[in-house]
């Protein structure tokens, strides 16, 4: 199996396992918090400028990680 069909059904899982979750979230919940939102939106920021600044170490991504 050639490597790029391998990451392309990873990434066809993953974004299946979101799609389910964001369902979840949305159907199935009386109420959104806001400050929950918004708290995992400035974590997944944080994320994507720590992967864009090309950090490599392990430690920064698993603190804001756990703190998401």
């Amino acid at each position: 199996m050639p490597p790029s069909l391998k990451v392309f059904l990873t990434a066809v899982a993953i974004i299946d396992d979101l799609g389910a979750i964001v369902v979840i979230a949305l159907f199935y919940t009386e109420e959104l918090s806001g400050t929950m939102l918004a708290a995992a939106t400035v974590g997944a920021a944080l994320l994507f400028v720590l992967n864009r600044s090309r950090v490599s170490a392990v430690g920064p991504y698993v603190v804001v990680g756990l703190v998401v």
